[in-house]
């Protein structure tokens, strides 16, 4: 037996989930990008960058700096060069990249890496 739920309750939900969402991501709207810059500023390759702020602590959240920054950097220069990732070579010896699940190539939020600038220091 199925039962309908009235329009009302499936409305009301709706706009409970809107509203947490608002509420979650409303930071982005002014720039305040949930990204751990000192986490960033603490790798070899972002070591000797300027800093105009005194040093933050974040949680350990070192694979967002180590392997998917440097995934979704790689893929955006690859699609703007017109050219389709299909190996990373920057990744130890070289790896398959759009073969990895992890590489998300053509996960629809990822086309905001593609179109946007992504900074890299």
């Amino acid at each position: 037996m199925r039962t309908r739920l009235p329009k009302s309750f499936a409305a009301l939900a709706g706009l409970v989930f809107a509203l947490i969402t608002f509420v979650a991501y409303f930071p982005t709207l002014f720039g305040k990008v949930p990204f751990s810059r000192d986490m960033v500023l603490q790798f070899p390759a972002w070591y000797d960058a300027a800093r105009s702020e005194p040093w933050q602590h974040y949680a350990n959240i070192g694979d967002l700096v180590t392997a998917f920054y440097p995934a979704r950097v790689f893929a955006a220069r690859a699609v703007r060069e017109a050219a389709i990732p299909l190996w990373n070579p920057y990744f130890l010896g070289g790896v398959p990249f759009l073969a990895s699940p992890q590489s998300s190539l053509f996960y629809p939020p990822n086309f905001l890496y593609y179109m946007l600038p992504v900074p890299t220091t």
